[in-house]
């Protein structure tokens, strides 16, 4: 009986070992203990991992409050300092640490001599930040971002060991190279620590050459960097890809509401259109007297796209998904059902044509010239290089522009002042048909360039916000 009893308890142990393994398999990241150097941004840290310098990139971190970066450098620099700590990394599958070119991949970060994590630490010094459930290996434009300062800063370390093992040939074997103070390796010589554990100072090409010069190996991956920089400088119209939603609010008033559903002369953004909403089942609900409270009524109209992003078209009329009717705090269907009735079948949800999903534009670069400020979300300009759906002036829908608590009469005029007959170049948003994506009829810049002054629209008027 005790035989039994304790081959039950064994088999028992063995299983429950089994299953702690496969839940430890599972896992997608792995604790390894190494050595925190610093950081080279916020998501992108330095880490001494077997002696071999590595960069870490982190999850996104969306800060919720406007932040310094000189201040939270600064912090980052004095707060966090070289010590020990255990970095969360994520795995490829098979056991090994997830590898970009030459970044590796963590979850977090745990500071031994601090006694917090990586997000506690910044939460200590007084960010508040919301931090992304997609691992950075997912978020292809971050890790991109990311990859880009991890290259520079271990091309500087591999220069900086390159030009040490010249120096000294014996230091190729058995050694250490330490990385100094963040953003600044491989500068002012670098200490290799021998196999019997005594340091030495070894002078680099940057202690030995004059100051301002950089030794070739440096100087072909500046050359490199400046190259790459200049490249996207003359192309800033085509680093993102833009899509639009099924629907796009739009804030406007009530028209004339018929029985059929159609709405008559309705502002919306400056213009009066003719609108088609889902009418109420009970055709005799919209009496004059509701129609007459109804009209003028401050709302947000819900427009539905077709399959080119812009808002569809039927009848003459625009079509509408919904319609919140803003100082009575109810939706179209709720108003509807509060005056006891339902809405009917609706008879245009179907239309082919209409959007399914999100609609992905396109970029496509013009030049012109700057004409004039016509309301905080408009601007006439006049083009230079006419392209297929665009004329020689066009009233193009602006980039969203911060006017703070200024005046906009104000802002314009300064803006106008420095801009009129200026070279502007317009990032146009394209639909899939090839023709230009348009908002109420009117083209759509995703943003506008001002060559002459080296800056974008937003950023010229926020300057002049703040004077």
């Amino acid at each position: 009986m005790n035989f039994m009893r304790r081959t039950i308890i064994v088999s028992y142990f063995v299983t429950l070992l089994c299953m702690i393994a496969l839940i430890a398999g599972a896992d997608s990241t792995t604790m390894v203990s190494a050595v925190w150097v610093g950081n080279s941004s916020v998501g992108l840290v330095q880490a001494q991992i077997n002696g071999k310098l590595e960069m870490i990139c982190l999850p996104r971190m969306e800060f919720t409050e406007p932040v310094d970066k000189d201040e939270l450098a600064n912090k980052l620099k004095t707060g966090i300092k070289r010590q020990d700590a255990i970095f969360h990394l994520y795995q490829d599958g098979i056991g090994q640490p997830r590898r970009q070119g030459s970044m590796l991949f963590a979850s977090d970060v745990f500071l031994k001599e601090l006694k917090m994590t990586y997000s506690g630490a910044l939460r200590s010094f007084g960010y508040q930040f919301k931090i992304s459930k997609k691992p950075p290996f997912e978020d292809a434009e971050y890790a991109r971002e990311n990859e880009s300062g991890a290259f520079v800063v271990v091309s500087a370390a591999k220069a900086a060991q390159t030009t040490n093992s010249s120096v000294n040939p014996a230091s190729a074997a058995g050694t250490n190279v330490s990385a100094g103070n963040p953003g600044t390796l491989g500068a002012g010589g670098t200490a290799i620590s021998t196999s019997g554990g005594s340091t030495v100072s070894v002078k680099t090409s940057y202690d030995v050459l004059p100051a301002g010069v950089l030794p070739p190996s440096m100087r072909k991956l500046k050359d490199q960097i400046d190259a790459r920089v200049r490249e996207i400088k003359n192309r800033p119209y085509q680093v993102e890809v833009p899509k639009v939603d099924v629907v796009r609010w739009a804030t406007g008033k009530m028209g004339m509401v018929g029985v059929d559903g159609r709405i008559a002369d309705a502002p919306v953004e400056g213009q009066k259109l003719s609108l088609k909403i889902t009418p109420p089942k009970d055709t005799k609900l919209l009496t004059p007297e509701r129609q007459k409270a109804l009209e003028g009524q401050p709302c947000e109209y819900v427009f539905l796209r077709d399959k080119n992003g812009r808002e569809a078209v039927s009848g003459g009329c625009h079509l509408l998904s919904d319609i919140y009717l803003t100082d009575l705090g109810q939706t179209w269907q709720e108003w509807v059902q509060s005056q006891g009735s339902t809405l009917a079948t609706p008879t245009f949800g179907v239309d082919a044509n209409l959007a399914t999903g999100p609609v992905n534009l396109r970029l496509q670069a013009v030049e012109g010239t700057w004409k004039r400020f016509l309301t905080p979300v408009l601007g006439q300009i006049s083009i230079t290089k006419p392209v297929d759906g665009m004329g020689s002036t066009e009233i193009i829908r602006l980039p969203p522009l911060d006017l703070g608590n200024a005046k906009f009469e104000d802002i314009s005029k300064a803006a106008d002042a420095q801009l009129i007959g200026q070279v502007v170049s317009v990032s146009i948003m394209v639909s899939p048909d090839g023709k230009p994506y348009t908002e109420l009829g009117q083209k759509r810049a995703a943003r506008i360039w001002l060559p002459g002054k080296n800056m974008g629209l937003p950023l010229l008027i926020k300057t002049l916000t703040q004077k």
